[in-house]
């Protein structure tokens, strides 16, 4: 248990620094070591290396100002000595395009241990739909 709290401060860090748009706060959560990749909520978001996570925030931060999260209505932390995992779902509202937006994100981070510190070595975010509004026909 005593490092599901850290594992937690980190994710809501990482969570807040995005929030506020801090890519420094950002990177500094992201690990140094590979294998790294994160997916995003769009098709060509796939980061494998410490500047594509970079440029995929600050395409995310040139689109979206007062980024702001709800309280997390889901969440789980699995963690070990050098390895962690988090499944956290939580509300954001955010302006886009001069319109204020509003839906729910769900990520899933793997973290590790480096330098005494969690970092985020892997992540996805996806956007939940509501029942019915997609079916599974294959892409053309």
């Amino acid at each position: 248990m005593k490092h599901h709290e850290t594992v937690k401060e980190t994710t809501m860090q990482f969570l807040n620094a995005y929030a506020s748009r801090d890519l420094a706060g950002c990177m500094q959560l992201i690990a140094e070591d590979k294998p790294l990749m994160l997916l995003g909520t769009n098709l060509e978001e796939v980061a494998k290396t410490r500047e594509e996570v970079q440029q995929v925030l600050q395409r995310d931060f040139a689109a979206m100002s007062n980024i702001e999260w709800g309280t997390a209505s889901h969440i789980s932390i699995k963690a070990e000595d050098q390895l962690a995992s988090v499944l956290i779902e939580l509300p954001i509202s955010y302006v886009a395009n001069e319109k204020q937006e509003q839906t729910v994100l769900r990520y899933a981070l793997a973290l590790i241990k480096q330098n005494d510190s969690w970092r985020i070595a892997q992540a996805m975010a996806s956007l939940p739909a509501p029942a019915g509004t997609y079916n599974f026909t294959s892409w053309e």
